[in-house]
């Protein structure tokens, strides 16, 4: 007769298993939301400061508060004649 499975492969390879699975995930699904919401810091910097300079995205912060998504990022704009670090917040 065969042992049941948690004994034969180990309790410990299977939440070691399951830890990487979670890892995996949130390494694949955290930069999807990272690209939309940087890309939406971006435009935002660039409807106030207009298409005559080049933008960046320097920084992003995105945090809860009471069930709020709260949205913080700092993007560097450049043209020839100025660097500027244009800090972006909104909220969801």
């Amino acid at each position: 007769m065969h042992k049941p499975i948690v004994r034969r492969v180990g309790l410990v390879v299977l939440i070691a298993g399951g830890i990487g699975l979670v890892a995996i995930l949130g390494a694949i699904l955290l930069p999807m939301e990272a690209s939309e919401t940087g890309a939406r810091a971006v435009r935002s910097a660039r409807a106030e400061l207009g298409a005559s300079f080049h933008y960046h995205l320097d920084g992003l912060s995105v945090f809860w508060k009471s069930g709020v998504k709260h949205v913080e990022a700092t993007v560097a704009a450049w043209n020839g004649i100025a660097v500027i670090d244009l800090p972006v917040a909104w909220d969801e």
